[in-house]
């Protein structure tokens, strides 16, 4: 699986921008694509046009083990190979983004073949 990671200390850098054209133009080309928002502000979420209901699991419970891996990912309407992991308001830096990378790539490398990670 090819993860892909795009992240800068600072912001208006277009991590954002750059990881939604990168897993549309993969997903396009018909590689099942899993999109990771990862900044608290879910520009990633918003630009995909999905809206979380308060009670959808997020990156954050995901991270925090609450929820199964698949209860966190959710389809866009994009095309049928464009997913999420959705983050809302009350992520926070987690410093746990190779964890992340490990968990995700172990569960599921046999049906996503591309991960794209705004962080």
């Amino acid at each position: 699986m090819l993860t892909i990671t795009i992240t800068s200390l600072s912001g208006g850098q277009g991590k954002t921008t750059s990881a939604l054209f990168l897993g549309r133009l993969l997903s396009r080309a018909g590689l099942p694509t899993l999109m990771l928002d990862s900044d608290p502000q879910h520009n990633l979420t918003t630009y995909l046009g999905f809206e979380l209901e308060p009670n959808q699991p997020t990156l954050l419970e995901f991270l925090k083990k609450t929820v199964a891996p698949e209860d966190s990912i959710y389809p866009t309407d994009y095309n049928d190979n464009l997913f999420l992991i959705p983050a809302d308001d009350q992520r926070k830096r987690v410093g746990q983004i190779k964890r992340l990378i490990t968990m995700l790539g172990n569960s599921y490398s046999k049906q996503v073949k591309c991960e794209c990670m705004s962080c």
